[in-house]
């Protein structure tokens, strides 16, 4: 059932009907519309909006993104205590979803990210559907619904949806800002805990790559993931390179702990981990690379396994249901008075031109980038990180960049 926290692409007709049969009533969550928030006119792909008609389904969507997210369901009508199916006739669905998709991101300001709309065949021999938007909790909020010259900001109670009054726009800007301080603050004393020799498995001080991948949720009391069916998905976290290894994963008090056998220097150490919180958060740590103390450092060989395991990381979050957007942050440890090379040949123009600066932090808390969407390309969250990464010790840019101009 949706309720239960089910896969929004798995959802089918049978869980429909079943929200129907065992009346599941509108809530904080879930709302149900009879029909289409427009007329749609026999033979036409489009539908035809009122004024009233376009603002109202603006006011629904926008009500969910500044509270807790939740579903909008067409097709299923609600009168007192009863839920009736009520499916919706149509020959091209995809054009109204396009339709409703633009009226979204034409009404609401700030623009919610994160938005799913799919319809749900009902009846293969009359082509009726129910229509199903998944509209998450948004980071942005309070989302403003502008008609005309007049904004309204709505929000989500027990009994569907409410007009917020200055005292609930004000609270909904703090929460926002609250959040963000929240996973900035979580990620330093992740990262200050592992430099001080407090990791959950034994690292070597030398250099060190930690990865977060935090979902900006993530803090709220009523989010978490289902740590048995992490289990059951583990293995998508290992990398093609280790994948012979066995994996040793157990339980701790922030979640489960997932380490390689063949990365083990005694009982109790390691070169790589991963920690999986309860609420979400994932923590990769990876000491591995090779190289001599004081010796240059290759970022290249860096950029590639940010980009492996940045991959399986989110691939795993989706399969875990997690809500985007997600905080993708980068901190690099022990580096003091290390150089960035290009390769191991000193004299390679581009270490001649750039290598001969020395970083003076021992610990680097790189901008966090969002990632806004499971679809998203990547290029556009790891060219930047890539460059402010070599950018902190002198060079430019990424030498791939600078090979280009």
């Amino acid at each position: 059932m949706i309720s239960q926290g089910k896969h929004f692409d798995e959802i089918n007709s049978d869980d429909i009907k079943e929200l129907v049969e065992e009346c599941v009533f509108e809530n904080r969550y879930l709302e149900y519309k009879r029909t289409l928030p427009g007329k749609l006119e026999e033979g036409k792909r489009h539908l035809k909006f009122s004024n009233p008609q376009k603002e109202e389904f603006l006011a629904d969507v926008s009500s969910f993104a500044n509270s807790y997210g939740g579903y909008l369901i067409f097709g299923v009508g609600q009168n007192k205590n009863q839920l009736s199916l009520n499916p919706i006739r149509c020959s091209d669905t995809d054009a109204i979803i396009r339709q409703l998709e633009q009226v979204i991101m034409r009404g609401l300001d700030p623009r919610v990210n994160g938005i799913q709309i799919r319809e749900i065949l009902m009846d293969s021999s009359s082509s009726e559907y129910v229509l199903i938007m998944k509209i998450p909790e948004s980071w942005q909020s309070p989302h403003i619904v502008w008609f005309g010259e007049s904004g309204k900001f709505w929000r989500r109670v027990s009994g569907g949806k409410d007009q917020m009054d200055v005292k609930g726009i004000r609270e909904a800007f703090l929460l926002t800002e609250r959040r963000t301080t929240q996973i900035a603050k979580f990620r330093e004393e992740r990262v200050r805990m592992i430099m001080s020799g407090n990791a959950p498995v034994f690292l070597e001080p030398k250099p060190t790559l930690i990865l977060h991948l935090t979902p900006l949720n993530a803090f709220d009391t009523r989010s978490g993931i289902d740590l048995k069916l992490a289990e059951t998905h583990i293995q998508k976290l290992s990398l093609p390179e280790v994948s012979s290894f066995p994996l040793k994963l157990r339980y701790n008090l922030e979640g489960v702990l997932v380490s390689y056998l063949g990365f083990e220097m005694d009982d109790h150490g390691s070169e790589f981990y991963v920690q999986i919180f309860r609420d979400g958060c994932m923590e990769i740590c990876y000491c591995g690379f090779l190289t001599e103390a004081e010796k240059p450092l290759y970022p290249r060989y860096w950029e590639k396994w940010i980009r492996q395991r940045v991959t399986m990381t989110l691939e795993f979050l989706q399969v875990l249901s997690v809500d985007v957007p997600i905080s993708l942050m980068l901190s690099i440890i022990h580096v003091l008075g290390r150089k960035f090379h290009v390769s191991g040949h000193e004299h390679h123009p581009l270490n001649e031109m750039y290598g001969q600066y020395r970083i003076n932090h021992d610990m680097l808390l790189l901008p966090d980038f969002l990632i806004e969407s499971y679809d998203d390309d990547l290029d556009d969250v790891l060219i930047p990180l890539f460059d402010i990464m070599w950018q902190s010790a002198g060079w430019r840019t990424s030498p791939d960049r600078l090979s280009k101009k």
